[in-house]
């Protein structure tokens, strides 16, 4: 049987009311002729429900909406928030979902980001007053509802427990906002979808602007400014898109606990907490650190890092990539997400919760037959691992050289080449585009997933991609953990990008006869903030810098036969903003440059963390 949601509207501390539903909660007293004015039950009423712990999710997209990544099983339905709700009530909870500020029945405005830490704080305070709440709250959600979840746990929201999956900004810079400073265009086109599906507050002149916009063909001509823009229609999601891309300092703006855990994790509670996360998931820097800082203050905290996209735990496949049905989170945890979820807070529910010996769970990818599915994709295949601490314990690193041979080809080697200097283009005009990777809420402009990336080039004069690779493996190799590029440059402007991507490169076959080039994880960094993120740094045109360039981590083994390949460019757009290349505001006019690429020393290295292979 479904249960019934009381509908209450919460008081924050300034007076807007948050509405929530609320499943398991005994209804509230009401003036009858057998109660009275008191609303005392009558002497035959049943004794009350013993109170119990309140499970909260607070979310943007509608408290009673049914979202695709609240799929539970691979190839059942989606479970509605009523389905969910009788899951959790039949483990004892009251499961409590609400919409953010603004949203669906809320008072106030919403602005992405802003008051997630004082409304969480003032929802569990309400919350814990009810005469049927046991004192105890929980927190769950997906993505922006994890978000919520850091936000209030950095203003010390006395919580019992959380679920963080696929979400949780640990730093605006670097994961979610910006990474290495560039700004994640998805910011765009999440406005912009969201704007559209808010035209029913707006004048029948901004719906027909809204809805006669072509987003991709707006992306074809960048820079914007305010006012000239796919969302001048809808002011308030354009200001905030505006606001986000020209606050290019991390100062006191960016530094609140509604965007910033990694700065307010001391004020985090002591509780265990699953962090979930997946390798083509925007988050999963965040979702790691996250882990780490909260494993520390519980030790009972756990690690599950899926092969998916974001918040796409029962599927099988990212892009052009098959993983294999144990791939899906309930074939491999044997139980469907949501009651998987129910059970382990349940068991939390009853102290004391004893920390897992192998706490971290983790799919490594690879091992598939190489060939192509009956859909078309690749079968890359994979296998789920457990570990004590991520990375594994097991693993160590693994440098390799970026160096030129004589053919003009790039190479990865143990030791490094002779000096040499290779040119790579910085043209804003034509940047480099985005073909799959850590992207999300990017349609119809980009999408996530692993994609082929291609034949490598050679090098040759201000190409705008340099490709760097090993000889053919002679046995399997297997990374899991960190990947940092390190390269020294001059550039002939005041700044630049450097993004970097790895590569499982497949041999050709018969199924690819140009090989398939599997991206695994990419990053960026942009120049003027390699001293930090607390001040820029103009460059010298003409003199050397040096860049470190951190890419999410990844489980991946390569077999043998197989190249790993180091993809570089100055642009990986539309999922970054293009570098106008003048260390001023992201829509001054773009200067071309060219990069000098520096080879041969220890100052142009990939380091991956290598584990043993079966």
């Amino acid at each position: 049987m479904t249960p019934d949601a009381q509908m209450h509207l919460i008081p924050m501390r300034d007076g807007v009311r948050l509405a929530c539903d609320i499943y398991g909660a005994p209804p509230e007293p009401t003036e009858t002729p057998e109660t009275g004015a008191t609303g005392a039950p009558p002497k035959t009423a049943a004794p009350p429900t013993p109170p119990r712990p309140v499970l909260l999710e607070r979310t943007p997209y509608g408290r009673r909406a049914t979202r695709a990544s609240d799929q539970a099983a691979l190839g059942r339905p989606t479970p509605t928030p009523a389905d969910q709700a009788r899951i959790f009530l039949a483990d004892g909870f009251i499961y409590v979902r609400q919409d953010c500020r603004g949203r669906g029945d809320s008072e106030g405005t919403f602005t992405k980001y802003h008051d997630e830490a004082s409304d969480g704080f003032d929802t569990v305070a309400w919350l814990r007053e009810q005469s049927w709440c046991d004192g105890r709250v929980f927190m769950t959600g997906v993505s922006y509802s994890a978000h919520a979840q850091t936000a209030a746990a950095g203003v010390g929201t006395p919580l019992a427990g959380m679920i963080l999956d696929s979400g949780g900004l640990w730093h605006p810079f670097e994961t979610g906002i910006r990474v290495g400073g560039a700004y994640e265009l998805k910011q765009a086109t999440w406005a912009m979808r969201h704007a559209l599906k808010s035209v029913h507050r707006r004048s029948e002149a901004q719906r027909r602007v809204l809805e006669a916009v072509d987003i991709a063909e707006w992306f074809a001509r960048m820079p914007w400014r305010r006012g000239d823009s796919p969302l001048a229609a809808a002011p308030e999601y354009e200001s905030y898109l505006f606001e986000l891309w020209g606050r290019q300092i991390f100062d006191a703006s960016w530094r609140t606990a509604d965007l910033w855990a990694e700065g307010h994790i001391e004020a985090f509670p002591r509780v265990p907490a699953v962090v979930m996360g997946s390798w083509y998931d925007p988050y999963v820097r965040s979702s790691l650190k996250l882990f780490a800082a909260l494993r520390d203050r519980n030790p009972a905290s756990r690690l599950i890092m899926g092969p998916w996209t974001h918040g796409a735990r029962v599927t099988t496949h990212s892009g052009d990539v098959e993983f294999g049905p144990q791939a899906a989170f309930d074939r491999a945890f044997g139980a469907d997400a949501v009651s998987w979820r129910s059970a382990w807070l349940a068991a939390l529910a009853q102290p004391p919760a004893t920390p897992e010996p192998a706490p971290v769970h983790y799919f490594e990818m690879g091992g598939g037959t190489g060939t192509r599915t009956p859909e078309g994709r690749l079968d890359h295949g994979g296998t789920w691992r457990s570990a004590a601490s991520w990375p594994p314990e097991a693993s160590a690193p693994l440098t390799l050289h970026l160096g030129i041979a004589p053919d003009r080809t790039g190479t990865l080697l143990s030791e490094p080449r002779p000096a040499a200097e290779v040119l790579l283009a910085a043209d804003a005009a034509r940047p480099v585009a985005t073909r799959g990777g850590q992207v999300t809420s990017g349609e119809p402009v980009m999408r996530g997933g692993a994609f082929d990336q291609g034949a490598a080039a050679a090098l040759g004069a201000k190409n705008r991609v340099l490709s760097f690779r090993t000889e053919p493996l002679t046995a399997p190799l297997t990374i899991a953990g960190p990947i940092t590029v390190t390269v020294t440059l001059t550039s002939t402007a005041r700044d630049a990008d450097l993004a970097v991507t790895l590569i499982d490169e497949y041999p050709p076959s018969d199924d690819w006869p140009e090989g398939f080039a599997m991206n695994l994880s990419d990053s960026i960094l942009r120049a003027s903030y390699r001293e930090g993120f607390a001040w820029r740094v103009p460059l010298t045109p003409g003199e050397p810098f040096t860049l470190t360039v951190e890419a999410p981590d990844v489980a991946n083994r390569f077999e043998a036969g197989h190249r790993l390949r180091l993809d570089l460019a100055a642009s990986n757009f539309p999922r970054f903003d293009v570098n106008p290349g003048t260390c001023g505001d992201p829509w001054d006019a773009p200067v071309p440059s060219t990069l000098t690429v520096r080879l041969g020393d220890a100052r142009a290295t990939l380091t991956v963390s290598q584990v043993p292979s079966d």
